[in-house]
């Protein structure tokens, strides 16, 4: 898209592999991949009404939207597997575990091996981890994204919780300039795991640091 894009409006195609599109030359290049998949030749496309062009442009982002959110997906699973990151979790992960039972869901008086959203939700509001910038709504779509897709239940396993730990850690830490596993350290060091520690025997080694 983005070669088609430089010869079409300088020409050529520049020589800088790493170029980029700013987003209105996306939005340009994404109207011409609209007017050339049609199945009309090129002389007819060029020639399409503007309705035809707006119906073919929302044809294209109702494809292309879904296959751009699981690439992004995709790309923060890869960093959640990074060394790093695993040994951040590594180090926390009893007291995390203890966190993820404490707000498992209960089926015919017994506790679930999976977290439901209402458990999720509430083990975010305990943590104080919801305001203005995370919202609930956020929670919510987080919750759902981060679910396998070849699961039929609304419920996240352990280590889906822990993937959930490490989406969160960005929300709470923004700086571009700390590594996610940074990020995720300061979470659970200083806000996570001291906030919910007090019903834990861990809890005040958290709160001591």
């Amino acid at each position: 898209i983005r070669d088609r894009y430089q010869r079409r409006v300088h020409g050529e195609v520049s020589a800088d592999v790493e170029s980029f599109m700013n987003p209105a030359e996306w939005t340009l290049a994404l109207l011409h991949v609209a007017r050339g998949t049609n199945g009309q030749k090129r002389k007819e496309s060029a020639y399409m009404p503007l309705p035809d062009v707006i119906d073919r442009f929302t044809e294209v982002i109702t494809k292309f939207v879904p296959y751009a959110r699981q690439l992004e997906v995709d790309e923060f699973r890869s960093r959640i597997y990074d060394v790093k990151v695993q040994a951040v979790l590594k180090s926390h992960r009893l007291p995390l575990l203890d966190v993820f039972k404490s707000y498992l869901r209960k089926e015919q008086g017994k506790k679930s091996t999976e977290m439901d959203y209402l458990g999720f939700k509430q083990m975010l509001t305990d943590a104080g981890m919801v305001d203005n910038v995370f919202t609930f709504e956020s929670a919510k779509e987080m919750f759902a994204r981060i679910q396998q897709e070849s699961e039929d239940t609304a419920s996240l396993s352990f280590s889906e919780f822990l993937e959930s730990v490490v989406a969160l850690a960005p929300y709470k830490q923004p700086s571009p300039y700390l590594p996610l596993h940074s990020r995720l350290a300061v979470l659970l060091e200083q806000q996570l795991l001291p906030r919910l520690g007090h019903k834990f025997k861990w809890g005040k080694k958290y709160h001591h640091r």
